[in-house]
């Protein structure tokens, strides 16, 4: 049997933690200290999903000057990430404002398996500890998870907290979307094959 192979593509701002939940997710390691991406970076990971299935993870940069060229890298992709910090409202309001319509331009939202990231669980736990509290409301992120069809995930990369689960999910979807494309595409070249057949003298 040959081996599935799936596109899942991290998007968001820089210092939301999408590098740290890619390597928790594969090394199951986590340092405070993570380099920002500052162009894409690619890991792959192995899982069984009732088949084998190499899920090909896409780490892109949340900078600005990246946003120009993200649109190349968006494509192709069988399910995307949207991470933002969920003590942090401008890298929510980013996705929104930025990340969200860059993405609309290249793919299908309403068929593409979209899902929604608030990462940091564990400074929330903290802030309220100390009295602090949360900047991005579940409200804010359940009216975009609405409008764009989205799964929505709390998660931790320190923790650990969701993350397993997260890429599981959303390789799982990823491929059921590739399968789909897939069929698409042989059903649409067997009918053109059918055509050209019965158009032949």
């Amino acid at each position: 049997m040959n081996e599935e192979e799936v596109k899942v593509t991290m998007i968001g701002s820089a210092y939301v933690g999408k590098t740290s939940l890619i390597l928790r997710f594969i090394n199951n390691e986590f340092s405070s200290e993570t380099d920002v991406t500052i162009h894409i970076g690619c890991y792959a990971k192995n899982l069984e999903l009732g088949e084998p299935v190499k899920v090909n993870i896409f780490d892109t940069a949340g900078t600005e000057r990246f946003q120009s060229l993200a649109p190349i890298y968006f494509r192709g992709s069988h399910a995307v990430l949207f991470v933002y910090d969920i003590c942090s409202e401008d890298s929510f309001n980013q996705l929104a404002k930025i990340w969200v319509p860059q993405l609309a331009n290249v793919c299908d939202l309403e068929k593409m398996p979209v899902f929604i990231v608030g990462n940091k669980t564990d400074q929330l736990e903290e802030n309220n500890i100390s009295g602090k509290i949360s900047k991005v409301s579940p409200g804010q992120v359940t009216d975009l998870a609405t409008k764009i069809r989205a799964i929505q995930f709390e998660t931790s990369a320190k923790t650990g907290h969701n993350v397993n689960k997260l890429f599981v999910e959303s390789s799982r979807k990823a491929l059921e979307y590739k399968k789909t494309i897939d069929l698409n595409k042989n059903t649409n070249s067997l009918m053109l094959n059918s055509y050209r057949s019965s158009s032949c003298c």
